[in-house]
């Protein structure tokens, strides 16, 4: 009997001792859960892993042109991060089939930040680039990609305009005339004769310049202009194009005819024929590349 109490005894102290030791480490972790909520406060109000605190939503970008010239250095420009962010430019290198880092810019912790990068071949490259951290901090989340058409750079042809200058189709010479009725102006004359036959002449700039070729077409009745050695209608004119028509026996010889009153007006480099007409006075506003 004796012996039955005392085990009675030592079970009841047994389960005590278990109440109290679980209800120790509900306490303890309820602490915990507290302390690890007023830290997470504490960083949303502070610092997070030693970066500024997320107070705005930030998009990551890079600014650079579709087109590059080849052997020519080119900028890469990234930006839109918050605090700290390790940045990553990849390339596609097709002869190994693999990403290449061309800039890793570890410890970069301003936005924006610029990569200079010189492609050596002409083509289309695939690049990609990465932001660490989340998306709300600028990051990218992974790899964006982009595209750049790389080109020969010096094929490239850049004009600048020369001023406006005058030129006539033909190689007739326009007679002129000085005094009253007359003027002494340079002209030229193209000639088709019949008609029936085709015709090319000159076009003269400045006089004495040649700077393309006036043909008739005795099968379609066109007369057209082409230009050579970057000879070019002057551009913004809408009446670059201006000429006269004349049957045979009626073309002037008291100077040239007034340009600003020409019959026929335009921008036109192909114009019809007119039936029974032999000569075209055709004058052009033209400009070349300085």
């Amino acid at each position: 009997m004796k012996n039955q109490i005392t085990s009675k005894i030592l079970k009841f102290a047994f389960a005590f001792m278990f109440i109290l030791i679980a209800a120790s480490c509900s306490e303890d972790n309820d602490a915990m859960d507290a302390a690890e909520l007023a830290q997470e406060q504490s960083n949303s109000d502070g610092m997070v892993s030693g970066r500024p605190a997320v107070t705005a939503s930030y998009t990551s970008v890079i600014d650079y042109t579709t087109t590059a010239c080849v052997d020519v250095s080119h900028a890469f420009t990234l930006s839109g991060w918050n605090g700290g962010a390790a940045l990553n430019v990849q390339i596609y290198d097709v002869n190994i089939s693999e990403w290449v880092t061309i800039d890793n810019f570890n410890g970069q912790n301003t936005s924006p930040q610029t990569l200079n990068y010189t492609f050596l071949a002409v083509g289309v490259y695939q690049l990609r680039y990465q932001i660490s951290g989340s998306a709300a901090n600028g990051g990218t989340n992974g790899f964006r990609p982009f595209e750049v058409t790389v080109v020969d750079c010096s094929e490239l042809v850049v004009c600048i305009e020369s001023a406006k200058t005058t030129a006539y189709a033909g190689n007739n010479v326009g007679g002129t005339v000085t005094g009253a009725g007359g003027n002494n102006a340079w002209w030229f004359a193209f000639d088709i004769g019949d008609g029936l036959s085709n015709v090319t002449a000159n076009i003269f700039e400045s006089r004495t310049n040649d700077i393309g070729d006036v043909t008739y077409n005795a099968v379609t009745k066109m007369i057209t202009i082409t230009f050579a050695n970057n000879w070019f209608l002057a551009t913004g004119e809408t009446e670059s194009v201006k000429w006269y028509s004349y049957a045979n026996g009626s073309l002037p010889t008291n100077g040239r005819p007034t340009p600003g009153q020409a019959p026929n007006k335009g921008t036109s480099l192909s114009f019809p024929a007119v039936l029974g007409h032999q000569y075209y006075a055709i004058h052009l506003d033209v400009a070349t590349c300085l």
